[in-house]
């Protein structure tokens, strides 16, 4: 009879995402704040409102909050539920 190995016998980490997330969070959230102000960069360019330029700086500092406390709330979440 032929045995498994046990690379064979182990199931993948459930959650990749969430795992790959937590694992890269100061990445994802810089990521995001950049990404707001680009777009609001962008758009202030195409409309002509100057206003939006600081509207765009001060929007992309509440998007890092804001995904600094839901990465947060996602890893306590996941450090209590989660199995390891």
């Amino acid at each position: 009879m032929q045995q498994v190995s046990d690379s064979m016998a182990e199931t993948p980490a459930p959650f990749p995402v969430i795992r790959a997330t937590l694992k890269n969070k100061n990445r994802v959230v810089r990521s995001g704040s950049a990404a707001v102000a680009v777009l609001g960069f962008w758009l202030a360019f195409r409309t002509g409102f100057v206003e939006l330029y600081p509207m765009a700086i001060a929007l992309a500092f509440a998007v890092n909050l804001i995904l600094k406390a839901a990465l947060e709330v996602v890893e306590l979440v996941a450090e209590t539920l989660m199995p390891r």
